[in-house]
């Protein structure tokens, strides 16, 4: 069994990795560089053709989770491959909007993972000579999977993205042990930064209380209660509706602070799905304590009126107007009025690409927002960023990393026991040697004999 990485070894993102044997040959994710929307049309063409070459003849294509930087490309590939991914993946991705939904409405050759069953736990798919199984590990994005590749007498472990600080934390410990090699994401694996408690200023921020890091899930809870709590105001908060540990987390202190949770109609998507695979993820249609507010642009799409007609077309075009017809008549939706007249008891999911709606008719006497994603989104959100100062709003920090941190990659590591590790999904792989002191590394080279 040979592995060879196509993109990745340097760099957080675009993942794609190849596995053959004699025999047979399957690719590990399809990812789109981070920086991908930012390049010249023709870059981007370059890239697209590079992925289409890589998986070219291909047996088959297995998915670790639904994250573009996983699977962005997946829409340039030959469709009569097959496409191997969890429930959860799938249908976090059935809600058009994202980059394997576009591949999904062409009907295309998708396969889930068998559902984990205590009586029968043998997931695994063997494609000819290779046998691939599924691993549950916990990551923001929901479902996300480890993959253990076996072929020609050795295993080859593929974490990847993993933490071991979210509600699935201790899923790692049940990751295969021993195996021959493990080729693990190391996004937090670079010069170490200063996360003590200093300053309330980040970049063009000004929070109101010093920023400080959070490890676990359940911290970011306990700060969005304290928050929450006795509060007469309408709490803004912005996280990413693909983040369900997340979501999770902000309805639990929603529903711990007598709060009512307000999400807009493509998160409401969202959750309507992936409720539909675990049904302990709360969405508006079989939880109390969560609404849906649709905002008034999405309520005019279709209307005459341009600048509703642009917004449609800019944001939310892709959205099954199924789902515009199922929410828009749903007992779960409440107007703008209802929110403004309860905003004390409102803590409102917001989106950058809805800010300029919330600006024009959500008028509220009092509130704060609540920053719930990664910091170094404010350089592409400068008009989110110029609303918050213009209009002195306080401004909270509750997030954590969705991947694992240094001291967590090596209990990982300590519980896998590895022969070899390959780093991926990393600026710094010369550093693994310096982390996983007793390791044997491999990173000289884009390719390996397991």
């Amino acid at each position: 069994m040979r592995v060879k990485i196509y993109r990745g070894s340097h760099e957080i993102g675009g993942s794609c990795i190849e596995v053959t044997t004699s025999t047979n040959r399957i690719i590990l994710d399809v990812g789109m560089p981070l920086n991908y929307d930012e390049l010249k049309d023709t870059e981007q063409k370059n890239i697209d053709d590079e992925a289409e070459r890589w998986c070219e003849g291909a047996d088959a294509i297995f998915i670790s989770h639904y994250h573009a930087d996983h699977t962005g490309l997946l829409k340039h590939i030959d469709k009569n491959i097959p496409v191997y991914l969890s429930e959860g993946t799938l249908a976090a991705v059935s809600v058009p909007g994202k980059h394997l939904s576009e591949r999904l409405r062409l009907n295309n050759n998708f396969i889930t993972f068998k559902s984990y069953d205590k009586s029968n736990p043998d997931r695994s798919v063997t494609v000819g000579s290779i046998k691939v199984t599924p691993y549950t590990v916990d990551h923001s994005a929901f479902d996300a999977c480890a993959l253990l590749v076996e072929a020609d007498g050795k295993q080859l472990l593929y974490s990847g993205d993993i933490r071991i600080s979210g509600r699935k934390r201790g899923l790692y410990k049940c990751l295969p042990k021993n195996v021959d090699c493990l080729l693990l994401e190391g996004t937090n694996i670079r010069k170490e930064e200063d996360h003590s408690v200093k300053t309330c200023d980040v970049g063009d921020l000004h929070f109101a209380k010093c920023v400080r890091r959070y490890y676990f899930e359940n911290e970011v809870e306990s700060e969005l209660c304290n928050l929450f709590s006795g509060s007469n105001k309408l709490h803004y908060i912005w996280a990413s509706a693909l983040d369900i540990d997340r979501i999770v987390t902000i309805y639990q202190a929603c529903v711990k602070t007598q709060k009512t949770l307000y999400i807009d109609l493509y998160t409401a998507a969202v959750l309507r799905d992936i409720n539909e695979v675990r049904n302990t993820i709360p969405s508006a249609e079989t939880h109390q304590n969560i609404k849906v507010y649709i905002p008034r642009s999405y309520v005019y799409y279709a209307g005459a009126n341009p600048a509703a007609k642009k917004f449609w077309n800019e944001n939310i075009a892709e959205l099954r107007q199924s789902d515009v017809e199922y929410f828009r008549n749903a007992k779960s939706v409440v107007s703008k009025n209802h929110l403004v007249n309860n905003y004390g008891s409102a803590v409102v999911l917001v989106r950058p690409k809805l800010l300029s709606d919330i600006l024009k008719y959500l008028k509220v006497p009092s509130s704060d927002f609540i920053w719930s994603v990664w910091l170094g989104y404010r350089d592409k959100n400068k008009a989110l960023v110029k609303w918050l100062n213009d209009n002195q709003i306080p401004l909270y920090f509750a997030h954590t990393s969705g991947h694992a941190d240094v001291e967590s990659l090596q209990k990982i590591v300590k519980s896998v026991s590895p022969k070899a590790i390959i780093p991926v999904h990393t600026e710094a792989p010369e550093k693994f040697e310096e982390v996983f002191k007793g390791y044997k590394i491999l990173q000289e080279a884009d390719s390996y004999d397991v």
